[in-house]
């Protein structure tokens, strides 16, 4: 690992690892994100998410990794984060997902499952 770091979102896929997010032990709260490759083991540094977070969940679906909620803000100002971002393995680029999209179908506390088939059914097709 490049940056040690701790409370960071994470998934594999294949031979790949992504974590992205968390924070430092002082507890600055991370936006920086990176992928290990167990076959080189070699880790690549990958560019920066849109939003600095910490807690928060990490998916790969369909060759794209997600990070999903998490907490973020500066000092006194921490807030539940409610939005994602998706980032794309092919054009190496992070793309927010709003809190609209990762939420408009929530039905009953399946908000996970539920964000997962939004994604499945709007980015991926």
């Amino acid at each position: 690992m490049n940056a040690s770091r701790c409370l960071f979102g994470s998934a594999s896929l294949g031979e790949i690892a992504n974590l992205a997010g968390g924070c430092y032990s002082q507890g600055n709260i991370l936006s920086s994100a990176e992928m290990y490759n167990s076959e080189t083991q070699k880790w690549e540094t990958l560019p920066r998410m849109n939003k600095p977070r910490k807690m928060c969940s990490g998916v790969f679906l369909y060759k794209k990794f997600y990070v999903i909620g998490g907490t973020g803000g500066v000092g006194k100002d921490l807030r539940v984060l409610t939005c994602g971002e998706e980032y794309d393995l092919e054009i190496k680029k992070w793309t927010e997902i709003p809190h609209e999209a990762l939420f408009f179908k929530q039905r009953s506390n399946m908000r996970v499952k539920r964000s997962l088939e939004y994604i499945d059914y709007a980015f991926v097709s």
